[in-house]
């Protein structure tokens, strides 16, 4: 199967060792917000990237409507990725 490159940076990663949400895509949150201190979000390959904006962006799933709360828009990295814990602590 042949995938196409240019969109795998569209698709949400769900992973259970991400502290915290986190995406690239400016356009898709619902406002942008500076975050109160500046920050880095550090991964495996020992780089860091600094976090621009925490939002929020709607989401939408057979015939409903939520939200996806306290995201890090971070523009230098490749791939999106939500955290579980995030979500479940969001659940609460």
């Amino acid at each position: 199967m042949k995938v196409n490159s240019s969109k795998l940076n569209e698709v949400y990663y769900v992973d259970s060792r991400a502290s915290n949400h986190v995406m690239n895509h400016e356009e898709w949150f619902s406002y942008l917000e500076k975050p109160e201190q500046s920050g880095v979000v550090e991964i495996d390959d020992n780089t860091s990237h600094p976090i621009e904006h925490i939002s929020d962006i709607p989401l939408r799933y057979v015939d409903q409507k939520g939200r996806l709360m306290n995201i890090m828009h971070v523009p230098t990295m490749t791939k999106n990725l939500m955290s579980i814990g995030q979500i479940a602590n969001q659940r609460m």
